[in-house]
């Protein structure tokens, strides 16, 4: 944790299992006082870090989060993604590393960098679009690509007690079938209605993904939604 938060890591072990997880869970800040190890950055830290795991059995590693973690290193140089790379395969464990990124108009490349994109196996963009948060599969390899997902979470005295998760897709069609319960309508019509029924603070509506949705409900059996003379209704 070398943003040192430990209540936010509290509310996350909660959600991990709570109590009964406890002693499987291991909390490290490297950049405090009460580390010992070797002082800087993740690739510095990189030996202690392993030997720690090693000692403790450790099955799989969270880093949180990148640009602290490199301790003064600009995130945006190719040599700071390759050092943090290296130091990741040192650790020898499966290892999720957490970053805010600085240009969320482009989610694919994590810090407007390209390295961090290509030196990551797998990676998922988390952006806020109204009370829910759009998870998105930037990068997949070999591995089988996942739809984008919208996550709700549900808290109680300010803890996470539930996430429900729902298909980003299916939620868009929703949307468009409530719309067009008012009557069939013409695409510009109804990016126009959705519209004035998104949340204030939700993403705004992409003309593509309205056109996707669309087509897409229109090829399932039974069709979800029908085309006629360029107006579309619920079937």
């Amino acid at each position: 944790d070398y943003e040192n938060h430990p209540d936010e890591w509290a509310r996350r072990l909660y959600g991990l299992g709570g109590s009964d997880v406890m002693d499987q869970i291991i909390h490290v800040a490297p950049l405090t006082a009460a580390w010992h190890g070797k002082r800087g950055a993740l690739w510095d830290q990189a030996p202690d870090l392993r030997a720690l795991s090693i000692e403790t059995r450790a099955s799989y590693a969270f880093i949180d989060s990148i640009v602290p973690a490199c301790a003064g290193s600009d995130p945006l140089k190719p040599e700071s993604v390759a050092r943090y790379a290296g130091a990741v395969e040192y650790l020898g464990l499966p290892v999720t590393s957490l970053g805010h990124v600085t240009k969320a108009d482009d989610l694919r490349y994590p810090f407007g960098s390209v390295f961090w994109h290509n030196l990551s196996r797998i990676t998922y963009a988390a952006k806020r679009d109204a009370q829910a948060i759009v998870l998105t599969h930037r990068k997949h390899n070999n591995y089988e690509r996942q739809p984008a997902a919208e996550l709700t979470v549900t808290w109680r005295d300010g803890l996470p007690v539930e996430i429900w998760e729902r298909g980003h897709a299916e939620q868009l069609a929703q949307k468009i079938g409530a719309a067009l319960r008012a009557g069939e309508m013409a695409l510009d019509q109804l990016i126009e209605r959705l519209e004035e029924d998104r949340d204030e603070d939700a993403e705004p509506l992409k003309h593509d993904s309205i056109t996707k949705a669309l087509k897409r409900g229109a090829k399932t059996s039974p069709p979800r939604f029908l085309e006629s003379a360029g107006r579309w209704r619920n079937a």
